[in-house]
């Protein structure tokens, strides 16, 4: 055995080269980014140079293309309703084996929320929006040990691209929510409109907004603290 109860002769940790073109108007050239498998790396590596909000938006989408979300297919409108629900209650990925964000739920608690959510179908089914689906995971899962407001927001998800019902406005929850504090956003609220946003962030889908809120939540915090380091050296020159 290796370091840290590791076999000596694993296999090393995969990594990428990250392409993506800076938007500070630094340079307009593609940079070469090393990065792991992980978005969240590929946040903190462009963290290396002199950095804004729009580089790291630029290195987030950078990785998605390269680590894709695993739980897309599983989950479109061809799937029947209640086959959707099942899966979504299990947070199961398109290779059957449970979400990262849902790995360490109790079994007895996902199993309790899909027979509850299965005894919602028709009122799921009938959902107007994606606020009206989130509202009712919510009310069906409340109260089930282990299960909190970032399983409601996942599974809601996954069970509206089956409806195809998807968010209007960017969710805050865990993670997402130190994002939006990071960039010193309304992160009491429970959601934010586009409005409310930086207008780096405008263009893309609430939904991946929440995921670069949530996965560069450390690397947003990191610029942040840079951020104001500048304003106040700059306000001591003054």
């Amino acid at each position: 055995m290796g370091a840290f109860g590791s076999p000596p002769d694993a296999a090393p940790r995969r990594r990428f080269t990250c392409l993506y073109t800076p938007s500070d108007g630094q340079s307009q050239v593609n940079t070469a980014m090393p990065c792991g498998p992980r978005k969240s790396t590929c946040c903190a590596a462009a963290l290396r140079g002199t950095s804004s909000l729009k580089r790291l938006l630029s290195a987030y989408l950078a990785g998605r293309k390269l680590t894709p979300r695993d739980d897309i297919s599983s989950y479109l409108p061809k799937r029947p309703i209640r086959e959707a629900i099942r899966r979504a209650a299990w947070a199961k990925r398109d290779d059957d084996k449970r979400h990262s964000h849902q790995r360490l739920s109790p079994r007895n608690s996902l199993r309790d929320a899909e027979a509850a959510l299965l005894r919602k179908e028709n009122v799921i089914s009938a959902a107007r929006d994606f606020g009206a689906l989130l509202n009712i995971v919510e009310k069906t899962v409340r109260g089930i040990p282990g299960l909190g407001e970032l399983y409601v927001y996942d599974t809601s998800l996954r069970v509206g691209r089956t409806l195809k019902k998807s968010p209007k406005t960017v969710y805050l929850h865990r993670g997402a929510r130190d994002g939006a504090r990071a960039l010193d956003l309304k992160y009491k609220k429970a959601f934010l409109t586009k409005s409310e946003l930086p207008p780096a962030l405008r263009n893309q889908k609430p939904e991946d907004i929440e995921d670069f809120l949530c996965t560069c939540k450390n690397a947003l915090k990191t610029l942040q603290k840079r951020k104001r380091k500048v304003k106040h050296y700059r306000a001591g020159q003054s």
